[in-house]
């Protein structure tokens, strides 16, 4: 599966916020940034959820397992690596995900779903997060690592977070048919830059991708707070394909070099639509 490059420019034209009151007031499996801990009653983290889809990596004793499990669609793992990670303190013990890859990196796991219903308003992807090395990205590179992708992928099409020069955490959509080659420059000039960049090594607040079917257009949050300055219209080839799918990884795109690491954690993952 190759990485759509992110050529799109950006008409930040949108009322800011998108996200939709049902999920900034924090419900039982939308509650953005306010439930960082296990349950205290023994349970998964999930066990306790009712998401469409809900994932805290702790089923599992090897990575292999997550791969056999049918909890997810597919994965790949070129110039990286997946691994269970149970020494970082994740928020919901014991294991997070932790995503290893530098120049070239191709890891990814892919969790496709049922159409989504045309009365749709919503589409929302969470999850808790550790940067323990951004890397470090020139101006024409980008490290795609979490991404909600309009079709059984991303080759369909996605809105998706990166990690850009600076570094600086930024949010991109492309289309299908986008070049996507590793000579291209990764279509930086059109990114929107996300407002806050989490603390190294440690866990941030829960950030998500919201999709915004009634405005037509994607917002980041960190915890309850809206991060692009407006929310970024979507075209209606994306908002019209009504497969959708979960991406997390790690894939660089463009000219030059992110460095020789980029290491990210994810735990808690969660999809809903409304």
């Amino acid at each position: 599966m190759r990485f759509l490059s992110l050529t799109c420019c950006l008409a930040l034209t949108a009322a800011a916020g998108c996200g939709g009151p049902e999920f900034e007031a924090g419900g039982n499996e939308t509650d953005a940034g306010s439930d960082m801990t296990a349950p205290t009653d023994g349970g998964s983290w999930c066990a306790s959820r009712t998401s469409l889809f809900c994932e805290d990596f702790d089923e599992y004793s090897t990575i292999n397992d997550l791969y056999a499990s049918s909890k997810w669609s597919s994965h790949t793992a070129t110039s990286g690596s997946f691994r269970l990670n149970t020494s970082s303190s994740p928020p919901s013990p014991p294991n997070s995900l932790e995503v290893l890859g530098g120049d070239n990196a191709d890891v990814l796991l892919v969790k496709t779903f049922q159409p989504l219903a045309s009365t749709a308003k919503h589409a929302r992807l969470e999850f808790d997060l550790r940067i323990d090395n951004p890397g470090s990205p020139g101006v024409l590179v980008a490290s795609g690592f979490a991404a909600i992708g309009f079709g059984a992928g991303i080759d369909d099409g996605y809105a998706a977070l990166v990690i850009t020069n600076g570094p600086q955490l930024s949010m991109g959509w492309g289309l299908a048919g986008d070049a996507g080659l590793k000579s291209g420059d990764a279509g930086t000039a059109g990114l929107a830059h996300v407002m806050t960049f989490p603390a190294a090594s440690r866990w941030s607040d829960r950030f998500a991708i919201d999709i915004d079917y009634t405005q037509s257009c994607v917002q980041v949050f960190d915890g309850a707070s809206p991060q692009l300055a407006s929310c970024i219209p979507l075209p209606a080839e994306l908002l019209a394909r009504r497969t959708l799918s979960v991406v997390l990884g790690n894939y660089v795109v463009g000219l030059g070099s992110v460095g020789p690491l980029i290491d990210l954690e994810f735990d808690d993952v969660t999809f809903d639509t409304q």
